[in-house]
């Protein structure tokens, strides 16, 4: 018995991975968006507003990513903390909450697909 390799099949399931990759981003955004601050002593709701996702990377293979980050200026500072300002973690919170949800958000985007 011999296999061949396909190359559309692969292109398939790499595409299928990226999708799934993408919904995960976008469950995670909402996720943090519900977390995140409203009020914070560097700027009231800016960095929750600013939430977003970056899917441009994506599809680059054999390393695809996807960025949940917020373009304030503050995030990272309302994120970690201040040496006068309490961290408040909300985009690892967010994580935290949908981690184990991770291979079903990714099953559901690529069912019924062949």
């Amino acid at each position: 018995m011999s296999f061949r390799i396909r190359r559309a099949g692969i292109m398939q399931l790499q595409n299928q991975l990226s999708d799934g990759l993408e919904a995960v981003a976008d469950r995670l955004l909402a996720e943090a968006q519900a977390r995140a601050p409203v009020e914070t002593v560097r700027d009231p709701a800016f960095t929750r507003d600013t939430l977003h996702t970056d899917k441009t990377h994506s599809r680059e293979w054999p390393k695809p990513a996807v960025f949940v980050s917020t373009a304030s200026g503050d995030g990272f500072f309302v994120h970690e903390g201040t040496v006068d300002t309490p961290a408040q973690p909300f985009l690892s919170q967010a994580l935290d909450s949908i981690q184990r949800q991770i291979p079903a958000i990714i099953r559901t985007q690529t069912k019924g697909r062949r």
